[in-house]
C-alpha cells in the first residue's frame, strides 16, 4: 500500500486497499506465503506463490521498472531508505518481544529520549505508527524492499 499511496495507484487494485483485505488478497491469490516466508521466499516466491517480483510483473511493472530486493539488517541502511522515501519489510525473529516471527513494514524511525533507536512500523494486522526496538538481534531476515532497478 505504501507504493500505491505514494508512487502509483496501480500497485494495489482499488478494491483491495484495506489492511486485512490486502493481506488476504496477497496470500489467497498466491503472491506470498501465509507463514514461514524468508526474504528469498517473499521476493521470488515459494511453493505455489510467485512472490513480490511476480506480483510486480503481473500488475504491469516491467523488470526495468520496479523490482524487489533484500538486504541484511543495518540501522544505517534502514534510515537511508526511509530518508529516501522507501518503506521496508522487516523480518522479525521468534524472539522478537512483540511480533515473534513476522514481517512488519518500516516507514519511519526515531531516537528515543533514552538514546535507544526505534523503528516506526505498520504491523500488518491493522495497527500503524507502532514503535518497536531497532536492536538488530530481532531482525535476522533483514529487509525486503521495492525499488527502481
Amino acid at each position: 500500500m505504501y507504493f500505491d499511496d505514494n508512487y502509483s495507484d496501480c500497485f494495489v487494485p482499488t478494491t483491495k486497499e484495506y489492511d486485512e483485505i490486502l493481506q488476504d488478497y496477497l496470500i489467497y491469490e498466491e503472491y506470498i506465503q501465509d507463514s514461514g516466508a524468508d526474504a528469498d521466499d517473499l521476493i521470488d516466491g515459494a511453493g505455489n506463490c510467485i512472490g513480490l517480483i511476480g506480483y510486480i510483473k503481473e500488475h504491469g511493472y516491467p523488470s526495468g521498472g520496479y523490482s524487489a530486493f533484500k538486504h541484511s539488517y543495518s540501522w544505517d541502511f534502514l534510515t537511508d531508505k526511509i530518508d529516501n522515501d522507501r518503506a521496508l519489510l522487516v523480518g522479525t525473529s521468534s524472539t522478537h518481544p512483540v511480533y515473534r516471527t513476522h514481517w512488519i513494514i518500516a516507514h519511519g524511525y526515531l531516537q528515543g529520549y533514552d538514546g535507544i533507536p526505534y523503528i516506526i512500523v505498520n504491523d500488518g494486522f491493522g495497527s500503524n505508527n507502532i514503535h518497536v526496538t531497532a536492536s538488530g538481534q530481532y531482525y535476522p531476515w533483514g529487509f525486503v524492499y521495492i525499488n527502481n532497478n
